[in-house]
């Protein structure tokens, strides 16, 4: 059953048998919200995985390229239009970059041939937008489609559910209470029991197959083209 952040850290209460002033004051909101981190980092969840595009217009210069905000890790881009040009484009690093020779088989024309991650963008408030551009300079319109991992929402309300599915979701209450163990003089409360429990059931949610659902990792193009 799905669980919201408030709902899990009254399963905390219960589970652990501890008064609520007791755990509401030793950081569980920042001990679910680390928890939940943890699981997206041991599945490849469907849910963090997103398709975008971005439209390389002609140039005769290097142009930076916004990313969506919340990349994570780019899985693989390609050229979805003009359909004739469809392909994947691999990276590379800006150092390789200076020693590629320019493609000069096909006189005028310039297709993107690889990309490579360009300066960040940096707000006003301190958040991060990854920047790419492309080699070799464009030569005309190109939509490169993008597949990739997103961060992993942030369980930083009571209102809010964990991004992931909602079998696991009573696992971030073991975590918590093994972290809650550890602070607490409560020696009702057993680090070591709740730490066990919360391996266990990473485990356990490792191996379930069921939930090894298969991410798109090659965005679908037509192979007649």
């Amino acid at each position: 059953m799905a669980k919201t952040r408030s709902e899990l850290k009254t399963m905390c209460v219960r589970y652990g048998h501890i008064p609520d002033d007791s755990i509401f004051r030793g950081g569980i909101d920042e001990d679910l919200a680390i928890a939940c981190n943890i699981v997206a980092g041991k599945k490849d969840w469907p849910q963090l995985y997103k398709t975008n595009t971005i439209s390389l217009t002609a140039s005769d210069g290097d142009i930076d390229y916004s990313l969506a905000t919340d990349v994570d890790e780019i899985e693989q881009m390609r050229i979805t239009s003009p359909s004739s040009y469809a392909r994947v484009i691999p990276p590379i690093s800006k150092e390789r970059l200076r020693e590629v020779i320019p493609d000069k088989t096909i006189p005028g024309t310039a297709v993107p041939s690889m990309w490579y991650f360009s300066e960040p963008t940096i707000s006003s408030v301190n958040v991060e937008t990854k920047n790419v551009s492309f080699n070799y300079r464009p030569d005309q319109a190109y939509t490169i489609t993008y597949s990739y991992k997103k961060f992993a929402p942030a369980l930083d309300a009571d209102g809010k559910y964990p991004f992931f599915d909602e079998t696991y979701h009573h696992i971030l209450a073991y975590y918590a209470l093994w972290k809650y163990a550890e602070r607490s003089a409560d020696a009702a409360v057993n680090p070591i029991y709740w730490r066990n429990e919360w391996l266990s059931a990473l485990a356990e949610m490792q191996a379930d197959e069921q939930s090894q659902l298969k991410y798109p990792l090659e965005i679908p193009y037509d192979d007649t083209l």
